[in-house]
C-alpha cells in the first residue's frame, strides 16, 4: 500500500492541474465584478491603479500591476485578464504538497489535495480575475518561507529575504497581514524560547517596515472602501455575532460551517468529517509543535476578531486566503487518525474520505462549461438581428451595464459586439420599466438586456410591460435576452 500512496497523490495533483487548465481554457465570460476590475485596468495607467478603484472594486496594487502587465503583452481576452489567478492556482497545487511534505509527509497530503482539486470554490476562483487565487498561494508561500526560516533569525540575508517576501505579500494579498502578524508572533515567541535577544533587532526592523507599508496602504488606498456603506450592508449577513444567546452561537456556528464546507463538501458525511479532522487536527499540532502552532492558529482567531467587529466579511471567496491553513489541520487529522494501527479502523475512516473525495469532485468540468453569466449569447443574438438591419434600441440593464461595456468598447469581441453602442440606452438601478414602455409609440420594438439580475426581477419587467407584447425570450446562465413590441 506504501507504494500506491505517491501514484495517489501524484494523480490527484495532475487532476487539479488538468481540472483548471480545462476550464481556463474555456474563457467564460466576465463576471460583473471582474468586468468591473477589467475596466479599471483597461482605464487606468500603472501609477494610478495606486489609487482607490472606481465601480466599487478593491484589488491590491501588485496584482492589479501584474494583470496591467498580462493585458499589455496578450490583450484584454479573458485568459490574458485571468492569466495571474491562474498560474497562482497551479502553483498552489505543488506548494500546498510541499508544505504538508515538510510538516508530516506526503501521503497525508493526499486527502487535502484532492478535495482542492476539485472543489467548485477553487475551480471557479483559481479561474477568475479576482485576487482570491494568489491570495491562497501567498498564504503557502509565507507559512513555507516562515518554516525554512526557523533559526536563521541572526543571518543578513533573513532581514533581506523577509523584508523583499513581506513587501510583496502586503502589496499583492490584502489579507496577507493576518497571516504576517501571525509570523511576526511566531518569531518573537520562538526568540524569547532560546532567548536569543540579539537577533530581535532583526525582527523589529522586519516588522517596522512592513508596518509602515501596510499602514500607508490602509489609509491611503484601503480605508474608503473597508468603510464603504455599500459593503457594509452587501456582507452584513457574513459578519460573526458575539454569541451571547443560543440563537447567536447557532448563527456563528452556521457561518463557520459554510468555510469548512467551501473547502470540503456540504454533506452532512462531509461536514462532520472534517470539522472533527480540524478539532482533532488542532489539538495534534498544539501537542506535537506547541509553538509552531502559534503560525496556523493565530491568523486564524486574527480573522475571526475582525469579522466580530464588522472589519471582515466570512464570505467564501474572501476567506480563500485561510484555506490553506484548514488544510493542514486537516493533514494533521489525518495524521492522529492513522497513528491507529488498527487495519479494519484504517480501512473504514479511508472508505469515508474516499466518499468524501467522490461528491466533492467536479469531473464535468472536463467535458462541461463553468458558466456564470454569460451575455455573448445575447450579444450574439443582437448582433445577428443588427446583421439583418432591425436595428431596435436595446434597454440595458443597470447590472448588465457594465459587461456591455466591456464587451462593446474594450474586449478583442468590440470588432465583432462594437456595432450595439449605439442602440444600447444604459439604464439606472431603478428604471421605471412601465413608464419606459408607456413612452413607446405603437408597433414599436425594443429588446430589453438583463445580466446579474436577481430571479424577481424578470417578472418585474414582464410586468412592467404588460402594454407590450412578448415576441422572444433568451434565457442562458446569469443572461436574459427579452424582444417586446408597443401594443
Amino acid at each position: 500500500m506504501k507504494k500506491v500512496l505517491p501514484y495517489i497523490l501524484y494523480f490527484f495533483m495532475a487532476l487539479a492541474a488538468l481540472l483548471r487548465f480545462a476550464v481556463f481554457l474555456q474563457s467564460r465570460d466576465l463576471f460583473i465584478d471582474e468586468v468591473n476590475l477589467a475596466r479599471n485596468v483597461y482605464e487606468k495607467s500603472f501609477s494610478a491603479l495606486l489609487q482607490p478603484l472606481s465601480y466599487e472594486q478593491f484589488a491590491p496594487p501588485l496584482f492589479l500591476w501584474i494583470t496591467k502587465a498580462s493585458t499589455v503583452l496578450f490583450g484584454y481576452s479573458e485568459m490574458a485578464l485571468r492569466l495571474f489567478p491562474y498560474l497562482s492556482g497551479i502553483a498552489s497545487i505543488l506548494l500546498l504538497v510541499y508544505l504538508i511534505d515538510i510538516l508530516l509527509e506526503k501521503k497525508y497530503a493526499i486527502y487535502p489535495l484532492a478535495l482542492f482539486a476539485g472543489s467548485y470554490l477553487f475551480l471557479h476562483y483559481g479561474t477568475e480575475l479576482k485576487q482570491y487565487s494568489s491570495d491562497f498561494m501567498m498564504t503557502l508561500v509565507l507559512l513555507i518561507a516562515a518554516i525554512k526560516s526557523d533559526n536563521h533569525f541572526r543571518e543578513k540575508k533573513f532581514l533581506t529575504i523577509w523584508i523583499v517576501l513581506g513587501s510583496i505579500a502586503i502589496w499583492l494579498s490584502m489579507p496577507a497581514v493576518f497571516v504576517l502578524f501571525g509570523i511576526g508572533c511566531y518569531w518573537l515567541l520562538r526568540i524569547l524560547s532560546t532567548k536569543d535577544y540579539k537577533a530581535l533587532n532583526q525582527i523589529i526592523a522586519i516588522g517596522s517596515i512592513w508596518l509602515l507599508q501596510f499602514a500607508y496602504y490602509f489609509f491611503f488606498i484601503l480605508q474608503d472602501q473597508i468603510s464603504s456603506e455599500y459593503l457594509q450592508v452587501y456582507h452584513e449577513k457574513a459578519f460573526l455575532l458575539f454569541p451571547k444567546n443560543l440563537r447567536s452561537l447557532v448563527y456563528d456556528l452556521k457561518l463557520l460551517s459554510e468555510i469548512i464546507g467551501s473547502a470540503g463538501g456540504f454533506t452532512l458525511l462531509a461536514l462532520i468529517c472534517n470539522s472533527l479532522l480540524i478539532l482533532l487536527g488542532g489539538f495534534t499540532l498544539m501537542k506535537k509543535e506547541k509553538l509552531r502552532s502559534i503560525l496556523f492558529f493565530l491568523p486564524l482567531v486574527i480573522l475571526l476578531f475582525a469579522s466580530l467587529f464588522h472589519k471582515y466579511a466570512l464570505v467564501d471567496r474572501l476567506v480563500l486566503f485561510i484555506q490553506p491553513i484548514i488544510f493542514i489541520l486537516v493533514a494533521y487529522g489525518l495524521y492522529a487518525l492513522f497513528q491507529i494501527k488498527n487495519k479494519f479502523i484504517q480501512g473504514g475512516i479511508v472508505v469515508l474520505f474516499a466518499i468524501n473525495i467522490f461528491n466533492h469532485q467536479n469531473f464535468k468540468y472536463l467535458f462541461e462549461k463553468l458558466e456564470i453569466q454569460e451575455i455573448h449569447y445575447a450579444l450574439d443574438e443582437l448582433e445577428g438581428k443588427r446583421a439583418l438591419k432591425e436595428c431596435h434600441p436595446i434597454w440595458v440593464h443597470n447590472g448588465a451595464v457594465p459587461s456591455f461595456i466591456f464587451y462593446t468598447e474594450m474586449s478583442p469581441k468590440k470588432k465583432k459586439y462594437g456595432v450595439l453602442m449605439s442602440q444600447g440606452k444604459p439604464l439606472c438601478w431603478d428604471a421605471n420599466y412601465e413608464q419606459l414602455c408607456a413612452d413607446l409609440l405603437p408597433g414599436e420594438r425594443v429588446w430589453i438586456l438583463l445580466t446579474n439580475y436577481f430571479s424577481k426581477e424578470k417578472g418585474n419587467v414582464l410586468t412592467a410591460m404588460h402594454e407590450a407584447q412578448l415576441l422572444k425570450t433568451m434565457e442562458k446562465p446569469g443572461c436574459l435576452l427579452l424582444y417586446f413590441e408597443k401594443k
